[in-house]
């Protein structure tokens, strides 16, 4: 269930087989978070203390539902360069990730090679620098979950 989206319609049009059970945890509420400060819920991650101290977060491909990665039917494609068609390729499924995550930066999955993931990243990384925005990022890979 991806929390990161508010409502019901909205978790279905990102996964057609989300519940349609208006009591199966309804709101932004993720019962896995840690708290932050002053008990404040779900906000006790390293990129809750960034946004709180007023610096720039982008996200590539972290905490991202990959639910419609390998389903049989209404897959995401597998797509080197989504960008260039406008297709999303990435749900966050945390909300505060939600408005700084690249929606075509595709999240941990074996069927696209991190090449074209270092492409996209490259590709929004670049654009970003353009304009005032983040100056740093760490872009994960199939890599990062196995240190």
């Amino acid at each position: 269930m991806n929390v990161a989206i508010p409502t019901l319609a909205g978790r279905i049009a990102a996964d057609p087989f989300t519940s349609s059970d208006l009591d199966v945890l309804p709101g932004t509420t993720d019962v896995i978070a840690p708290d932050g400060p002053n008990n404040e819920l779900n906000t006790g991650y390293l990129w809750n203390d960034a946004l709180r101290a007023k610096l720039t977060v982008r996200n590539y491909g972290f905490l991202i539902d990959g639910t419609l990665y390998s389903s049989a039917t209404n897959a995401i494609p597998v797509l080197r360069n989504p960008y260039s068609t406008g297709t999303v390729v990435a749900y966050p499924a945390n909300v505060a990730l939600a408005p700084v995550t690249d929606p075509y930066f595709r999240g941990f999955d074996n069927s696209l090679p991190d090449f074209w993931r270092y492409k996209e990243w490259e590709r929004d990384f670049d654009s970003n620098q353009r304009r005032p925005g983040p100056r740093w990022a760490a872009p994960t890979s199939r890599r990062d979950w196995r240190r």
